[in-house]
């Protein structure tokens, strides 16, 4: 399990959180995923690929999304907004989002979905 030791990631998520705040009050569903690399080849490879994730979450259908990377933790990170629950499974049950997951290479994944209260 990947756990938020240092100011600066927790920093980062802060403001991703904050930035897909601004469409919260009318969403249902905040999704937060860390994926932490093993080395520094690995973690190259993953901030690579956050533009192929804010892609496929826009296209997905989700209100805001905000991706980041921390260099100091190895570590990148998503957030997201959307309508509903089943609108997000409905993105990462696609085959082109276990295709771009399956090219993560971590030592941690963690994914929380976060229902949204008014």
């Amino acid at each position: 399990m990947f756990y938020l030791r240092k100011s600066a990631l927790v920093f980062g998520l802060g403001a991703a959180v904050g930035a897909a705040a601004i469409s919260v009050a009318k969403a249902d569903v905040l999704r937060v995923a860390i994926v932490a690399a093993e080395n520094e080849a690995d973690f190259k490879g993953n901030v690579a690929l956050l533009p192929t994730f804010a892609d496929l979450l826009k296209k997905g259908g989700a209100k805001a999304v905000v991706v980041g990377s921390d260099a100091e933790h190895m570590a990148i990170a998503t957030s997201s907004v959307w309508g509903s629950a089943a609108d997000l499974a409905k993105l990462t049950g696609s085959d082109d989002w276990k295709a771009a997951a399956g090219k993560l290479k971590r030592k941690s994944y963690t994914t929380e979905v976060f229902e949204v209260a008014p």
